[in-house]
C-alpha cells in the first residue's frame, strides 16, 4: 500500500462538491418579466424603491439595470414621468389624514347633537314639525297600524 504525497487529499475525503444555491437565479438576477413589471410600476406611482420592491429587487439594482440596458434606459424617464403625472393627482398623506380628521370631528359632532334624541323615552319630534329628526322618528299611530294589521293576520287580537 502506498502512501499519498504530502497535501494531497485523503482517499478517506469525499471529493469536493458544489452546493445548490439557495436561491434560484429568478430570485436574484433582473429578468425581462422583472424588468418589465418593475417599469410598469413605476409608470403607476413615480417611485423608484417602490417599484423596485414589488419585484423583489433593490433600489440601487435598478439603477444599475439602468445603467448597463439601453432599452430600460430609455424607457425609465417615460414611466417615471407617467408615475409622477399620477401621483400628482393622488391626495398626499397629509391631505389624507387631514381629512380622516375632519371626519372624525364630524362624526363626533352628529353622535353629541343625536345623542339627547337617543338617551329620552320618546324620540324627540313626535309631531314636531320643526323636528331634525321628524323624518325618521316614528308616528304614534304606526306602531298601533302595524299591531293591528299582525293580529289581524293570525286571526287573534291585539
Amino acid at each position: 500500500m502506498t502512501t499519498p504525497p504530502p497535501g494531497a487529499p485523503s482517499p478517506a475525503a469525499s471529493p469536493r462538491t458544489r452546493h445548490p444555491d439557495p436561491l434560484a437565479h429568478d430570485q436574484y438576477r433582473w429578468t425581462a418579466a422583472k424588468a418589465l413589471a418593475f417599469l410598469d410600476d413605476l409608470g403607476r406611482h413615480g417611485n423608484v424603491a417602490r417599484a423596485a420592491r414589488s419585484v423583489g429587487m433593490t433600489r440601487q439594482s435598478a439603477y444599475r439595470l439602468r445603467d448597463r440596458s439601453l432599452t430600460v434606459a430609455q424607457a425609465w424617464p417615460l414611466a417615471l414621468a407617467a408615475g409622477l403625472k399620477q401621483a400628482a393627482l393622488l391626495p398626499s398623506r397629509a391631505e389624507t389624514q387631514r381629512a380622516a380628521a375632519r371626519r372624525r370631528q364630524n362624526d363626533a359632532r352628529w353622535f353629541a347633537e343625536g345623542l339627547p334624541w337617543l338617551q329620552t323615552d320618546t324620540p324627540a319630534g313626535l309631531g314636531d314639525s320643526s323636528s331634525p329628526h321628524r323624518d325618521i322618528a316614528p308616528r304614534q299611530g304606526d306602531a298601533v297600524r302595524h299591531l293591528g294589521d299582525r293580529a289581524g293576520a293570525q286571526g287573534g287580537r291585539v
